[in-house]
Parts: C-alpha cells; structure tokens; sequence
C-alpha cells in the first residue's frame, strides 16, 4: 500500500498469517505478522506474534487468555542509529454475548 503525504512517499508491505484450532471447548489461536514501513526518509522493520485459548464455558459464554509480543526497528536515512522498541501485553476476560 503506498501513501503520498506531504511529498513523501511511504510503501506498506505486510504479511500476516493465523490459526484457530478446535479441540472440544477450546479454541487455541496463533498468529504471527511481518512487515516493513518504507519511506523516502525512513525504514521500518516489524514483526510480532499473539498466542492464546478460548474456552466455551456455555453456548454464549466463555474464558479468554491471550498474550503478544511485537517488535520494530528503524532507521532514518543517512543516520547510522537504529531506533528498536519491543512491546508485549495480555489479556485475560470473560465474553457473555446476549
């Protein structure tokens, strides 16, 4: 995907690749996703991952544990520092749809 903002140009390139696997009540989910940000002054790397279940407690209510981790590295043209950043976060809950 390419963006044109105020004369610079920023190419997108993603990939993302997932799975939700049943076994009885639970779900287990996995996904993981690559990318680069490409731009007339800056690069980006990124990458990151989320693993997790989901547990059908009834037909409308279930149990949710989910943890990710991503991380990205930059670098601005002509400079010879690269910016890098790791995020990771949880989530744990309880889904009843009505």
């Amino acid at each position: 995907h390419d963006i044109s903002s105020t004369n610079t140009l920023i190419k997108f390139t993603d990939v993302t690749v997932g799975l939700n696997a049943p076994l009885g009540k639970t779900n287990l989910l996995v996904a993981y996703s690559s990318g680069t940000d490409d731009s007339s002054v800056q690069k980006t790397e990124k990458s990151g991952f989320q693993v997790g279940a989901v547990y059908n407690l009834s037909k409308r209510t279930n149990v949710y544990a989910v943890y990710g981790s991503g991380k990205a590295e930059s670098q601005t043209l002509g400079n010879t520092t690269n910016n890098k950043s790791v995020a990771t976060g949880t989530a744990i809950g309880v889904r009843h749809t009505f």
